[in-house]
């Protein structure tokens, strides 16, 4: 999608109620994010908020759509926050994905998505270094 905005999303905190991290006000080109999150997990928050800015995402009006929207976000997210270079060399010091992931300074769950949209080659390259790193 193209960008709505050529100005950058402020950012603000302010308590969120229930299991919300942060979200995207688009009306008022803002990005909202809960204070009480860790460093990392403010930096991914800031990071999707910001993502949704640039493609201009409204609130869908189906569950359906918004699952779709929140897959192609995070996609670009984990693209964005681990570069396969970054991935390779995590890789390389562990097998581990808690240790991966906090050597990338992101969660389990956004180096599983990246991990998940690896291409063939990528894969097979990853898979052989941490064969090494095994042996």
């Amino acid at each position: 999608m193209k960008k709505t905005t050529e100005v950058e999303p402020q950012v603000i905190y302010r308590l969120l109620s229930g299991d919300a991290c942060g979200y995207y006000d688009r009306a008022n080109n803002t990005i909202v994010v809960d204070p009480r999150l860790s460093p990392r997990q403010r930096r991914i928050t800031e990071a999707h908020e910001r993502i949704h800015a640039e493609r201009g995402d409204v609130c869908p009006h189906t569950e359906w759509l918004e699952i779709k929207m929140e897959a192609a976000v995070d996609r670009e997210l984990a693209l964005r926050l681990i570069p396969w270079t970054a991935l390779l060399d995590a890789a390389r010091w562990s097998s581990e994905p808690h240790e991966i992931a906090e050597e990338l300074d992101v969660d389990e769950d956004l180096l599983e998505i990246r991990i998940a949209h690896l291409s063939d080659t990528e894969r097979g390259r990853l898979n052989r270094v941490s064969r090494e790193n095994a042996a």
